[in-house]
């Protein structure tokens, strides 16, 4: 709890000089600041390493919080209406992939913290982004097994090597240059503290990270 609450007071006091700082780069970047097309893109680095460090902030944050016990916020929800809207926010960074979406209209509602639940697809979505190439495919879905929500999220794209299935979870462990190496054990901890389980297979075209969600009702399956 105590660490909880250092982290907490630290993020909320980088937040704001990082975000004056992104303002500032990016207002450098535009026409009016009067840059040639060299130093423009030197400002466009700076405020690429800006936004990292303001996602490892979030994500330090984050971690902390799932780690300390932070009481979740559980409340039935819709797990296609919540995937539709973090897809709907996402869709920028999806443009040039394609995107197969498994969602039954029939799908009972989850017992999840929304927030939460929304953290989890973002960093899987966004982990699948960055290994699967232009015009690729990302698939979302879920279905009903066992009386949980069993959900997935897959991509075109290359093999993780057995080596690495057990420990791709682990924190700071990252395939990419520009990861901060937290993403998939955060969304770990959101999906163990909702009770349930994941984990990553490869299948033919790609990796399959699938997880399970508690059902707001109990659903029995004969």
């Amino acid at each position: 709890s105590l660490k909880a609450a250092v982290l907490s007071s630290l993020s909320h006091e980088l937040k704001s000089p990082l975000a004056a700082l992104r303002a500032g780069l990016t207002s450098l970047t535009g026409p009016g600041a009067g840059l040639d097309d060299e130093h423009r893109e030197l400002v466009r680095g700076l405020d690429r390493e800006a936004t990292r460090l303001d996602r490892l902030v979030g994500e330090l944050l984050t971690m902390s919080r799932l780690e300390s016990g932070q009481d979740l916020v559980l409340e039935s929800r819709s797990y296609p209406e919540l995937a539709g809207a973090v897809l709907d926010r996402m869709a920028p960074q999806l443009a040039d992939r394609r995107l197969v979406v498994r969602l039954p209209d029939d799908l009972p509602a989850v017992q999840i913290d929304e927030l939460q639940v929304d953290r989890l697809l973002t960093n899987l979505l966004d982990n699948a982004i960055d290994f699967t190439p232009v015009g690729g495919a990302i698939e979302l879905g879920a279905r009903v097994e066992g009386g949980h929500l069993l959900a997935w999220v897959e991509n075109e794209g290359p093999m993780i090597p057995a080596a690495d299935l057990k420990s791709i979870f682990d924190k700071f462990w990252t395939g990419r240059s520009s990861g901060t190496g937290l993403g998939l054990s955060i969304a770990r901890l959101i999906v163990e503290r909702h009770g349930g389980a994941i984990e990553v297979r490869n299948r033919r075209t790609g990796p399959r990270f699938q997880f399970t969600l508690p059902l707001a009702v109990a659903v029995t399956r004969r």
